[in-house]
């Protein structure tokens, strides 16, 4: 099988000591290059040639650019011969072995004996926080360290070196010099396969090269001298299935989203409204923001909070503005969205919030306090919200969660 040694920094570790040159089969950066050109090479037909050309064009015939940028005609015939250029160089590129094994070495240190284990702990080793940091030469990765590399299975509990009383006695003192200093220094060396990797910023025509985003599964970790020629202790690790992962991670977001629903939505009727000095209209309590809250507490619920409404429009299948939207439209502005025309006519959308005790969604709903005095309230037909004083006497309507 294909052995390749990828050696990188971590953040929080001392850099690594690259004691044998000679084991290293590729330049690093140069490996990463070609897992960027990979990258490319896969996705090349749904780049447009033109952009993918211009990225091309710019990046290594800067001159060539320079020179024809002025010419539409010319700078046009350019951009297409750019992207022949790179097709040529990405036929060059050898595929990724997904078998391959790649190796790391990392210096680490072991601690203070635990005589109740009978072990060292190792410090600086990998945990489930860490993550390796990479360059590239610039002509497909960027070439400073922004692209990761995470690992799906680290296991903490690997990280000591087992040893009986005697033997660890006998081994400390061997390191110890004559200032009584115990050199604790070691290597912690690392066998890991590629499970995947993939763009981590969008590709843009005007944009910088990529970063890549890998994973990798751990298959074992060798703690030895920083010479290489004792090993004290390997471990092996439990492979993860990335299939499953992926699974996990899904299910995890779809609980997440379940938990943030309220349970229950609640109207306020006319006896209660009034209580607190709002009035009945249109059959929804009107009020301003400090009665709704009094209101709602006095129910044992709350005001809802803007995250609360999203997911009920959410929930019953309705549209969300996109972020650019959101800068513009408010509850109270006269434009007509292409998110409240759908929301009008989605009438199932309508009659599902009808279900959850909101008998109308083109008016503006309280929402909740979020300090200096301010307050939020929502609209279900635009589906946005907008800050308002919350001390000011301004009443809108109100519904409660609990």
């Amino acid at each position: 099988m294909k052995k390749i040694i990828l050696i990188l920094a971590i953040y929080f570790m001392v850099t690594p000591t690259f004691a044998l040159a000679e084991e290293l089969t590729l330049d690093n950066r140069k490996l990463v290059e070609e897992f960027g050109a990979n990258i490319f090479k896969e996705k090349l037909d749904s780049y447009d040639p033109k952009e993918l050309g211009l990225w091309y064009l710019k990046r290594k015939y800067h001159q060539k650019w320079d020179s024809v940028k002025n010419d539409e005609f010319e700078f046009d015939d350019t951009k297409i011969w750019a992207f022949e250029q790179l097709k040529k160089r990405l036929e060059s590129i050898e595929p990724i072995d997904k078998k391959a094994k790649y190796h790391l070495y990392l210096s680490a240190s072991f601690g203070k004996y635990d005589f109740k284990q009978k072990r060292f702990p190792i410090k600086r080793a990998l945990t489930k926080r860490g993550y390796m940091s990479y360059w590239g030469q610039g002509e497909f990765v960027f070439a400073s360290p922004s692209s990761n590399l995470m690992f799906a299975n680290i296991d903490e509990s690997v990280n000591y070196i087992p040893m009986e009383k005697e033997k660890a006695k006998a081994f400390v003192k061997s390191r110890k010099d004559k200032y009584g200093n115990v050199a604790r220094d070691i290597l912690a060396h690392y066998i890991y396969t590629i499970i995947n990797y993939k763009e981590k910023t969008k590709f843009k025509s005007n944009g910088e090269p990529m970063t890549i985003n890998f994973k990798a599964n751990l298959e074992s970790v060798e703690f030895m001298s920083k010479d290489k020629k004792t090993i004290f202790h390997k471990s092996i690790f439990s492979k993860s299935d990335p299939k499953e992962e992926e699974k996990k991670s899904v299910d995890t977001k779809i609980a997440k989203k379940r938990e943030k629903r309220p349970i229950k939505w609640i109207k306020v009727d006319k006896d209660k409204c009034q209580s607190q000095g709002g009035e009945i209209k249109e059959g929804i309590c009107n009020v301003n923001w400090h009665q709704a809250d009094k209101i709602c507490k006095g129910l044992d619920a709350r005001v809802p909070k803007i995250a609360d409404f999203k997911d009920l429009v959410q929930e019953c299948n309705g549209s969300l503005p996109a972020k650019q939207e959101r800068r513009t439209l408010s509850p109270l502005s006269m434009i007509t969205s292409s998110v409240e025309i759908k929301n009008i006519k989605n009438i199932p959308y309508q009659r599902c919030l009808k279900k959850h005790a909101i008998p109308q969604e083109d008016v503006s709903y309280w929402s909740d306090f979020i300090g200096r005095g301010r307050a939020t309230r929502f609209s279900f037909n635009r589906a946005s919200e907008r800050y308002i004083n919350a001390d000011s006497k301004r009443e809108m309507y109100v519904v409660c969660v609990e």
